[in-house]
């Protein structure tokens, strides 16, 4: 009877998870011209070759370490500072929660039309304010700026989210814990690094899988804002998959760089889940 309740979720995961990801394997081993430009034709190992000599996917691959390196230290931190601060609030905090929650539930092509307004050069708020300001004109979607700008957009967007995860984690923690501690004359920095991060590690992990999820992942905003540039200053991985597959009508090529990708995000779960310690909890 155990097995009859678990077939729809073993369903889900043949179906969804493990055909896509043998797909994607045996794909890459073909050319495969777009809808109607020709027959697949098996070509081995030759796309896993090209992606060696391919300067653009090593430009991408710098990229998408630039935006790891940026955007899960704020998504970390942001989201667990606002929640640790919204759970000393009194009355206002659902309306601070949903403040925060809006540009989560907004559609990113709107998120994107509001934000051009702030960072494009010409008529943009933040460069008509550096120019006021005396710094000249700055272009924030320059090849200097480009990725840092897409990542406060991008954290912009799901930081509530996250918060709101954390929240709930921390409202979960017992409060004898921090009143036995409050007895035993622990200070605050003590308390939270020996009670609340210990007891948070499953919502921490989850928090922290998501995030560097998002961060190897982001296209949306890329594929809307800036197509990639200036040049290829704001390629990530997945954009280069996309641009590879239905702008050069490479999908052989396009689904042998999803191979190592798909294997190297499933690494990070396990490692991730190694160090932080999965979903066991302390209590």
């Amino acid at each position: 009877m155990n097995y009859i309740f678990s077939l729809p979720y073993f369903l889900y995961l043949a179906i969804f998870v493990i055909t896509p990801l043998v797909l994607t394997f045996v794909y890459s081993t073909f050319t495969i011209p777009f809808i109607g430009l020709g027959d697949p034709r098996f070509v081995g190992s030759q796309n896993f070759a090209d992606m060696f000599n391919d300067q653009i996917l090593g430009i991408s691959l710098k990229n998408m370490l630039y935006y790891i390196a940026i955007l899960i230290p704020i998504y970390i931190l942001v989201s667990l500072a606002l929640a640790l601060v919204l759970l000393q609030v009194g009355k206002g905090r659902r309306i601070f929660l949903a403040f925060l929650l809006v540009p989560y539930i907004v559609a990113n092509p709107i998120s994107c039309a509001a934000w051009s307004s702030i960072l494009f050069p010409n008529y943009g708020i933040w460069s008509t304010a550096a120019r006021y300001l005396g710094f000249g004109q700055i272009n924030f979607l320059s090849r200097d700026f480009v990725i840092p700008s897409l990542c406060i957009l991008e954290s912009w967007s799901v930081i509530g989210y996250l918060t709101m995860i954390l929240m709930g984690g921390l409202a979960a923690i017992p409060r004898e814990y921090y009143d036995a501690a409050k007895i035993d004359g622990a200070g605050r920095l003590y308390t939270f690094r020996h009670i609340t991060l210990p007891l948070l590690k499953p919502i921490f992990f989850f928090v922290f899988f998501i995030s560097s999820l998002w961060a190897i992942s982001i296209t949306q905003v890329i594929m809307l804002l800036t197509g990639g540039g200036p040049g290829y200053a704001s390629y990530s991985i997945l954009y280069l998959v996309y641009t590879a597959g239905f702008k050069s009508h490479r999908l052989g090529y396009a689904f042998s760089i999803l191979v190592p990708f798909s294997l190297g995000t499933l690494a990070l779960y396990f490692v991730q889940r190694k160090v932080v310690g999965g979903f066991q909890s302390a209590y």
